[in-house]
């Protein structure tokens, strides 16, 4: 089973490399990781409702059993929330279904293919097609949560 952090930091780094949604975050500071680290619990609702605008956040949200095919081990769920501007702007003209369109069908790294036709790292297969559902916070702020799932080949 590969580490959880290198599926986060893989997906993270895979979205820092289509531009125009790195542009719509202002930056690839605003794509970031949920992760525990000693010494600060920070729940994941609690990370979510800190969240600013525009951005993303990357949260592993664990593992299903992936033996449907004899090759496939693990599959790997990863979540993206994320939120945009409260508004379009002329520097920043996306809205909430340009910002999803973007991150599941933007070109990665300058190329024609998007994630879902990538393998993030070696030993993921390409992932099955993502879920997409909009949600409210406390402060009745909209954001969306993707979620894709990333089978992994072999039990490494």
């Amino acid at each position: 089973m590969l580490k959880p952090s290198l599926i986060v930091n893989a997906t993270i780094s895979t979205l820092q490399t289509i531009e125009d949604f790195v542009t719509a975050m202002n930056g690839t500071q605003n794509i970031r990781a949920h992760t525990f680290v000693n010494g600060q619990v920070v729940p994941v609702f609690e990370d979510i409702y800190q969240m600013t605008a525009p951005s993303c956040l990357v949260v592993y949200e664990g593992t299903l059993g992936g033996n449907f095919d004899g090759m496939t081990m693990w599959k790997h769920h990863v979540t993206v929330y994320l939120k945009a501007p409260n508004q379009a702007t002329v520097q920043n003209p996306l809205g909430y279904e340009d910002l999803v369109w973007l991150v599941v069908n933007g070109p990665v790294n300058g190329t024609a293919l998007n994630i879902r036709q990538v393998s993030v790292l070696p030993d993921l297969q390409i992932m099955d097609t993502p879920t997409i559902t909009r949600l409210t916070d406390e402060t009745r702020t909209d954001f969306f949560k993707i979620d894709f799932v990333f089978p992994e080949i072999g039990d490494n």
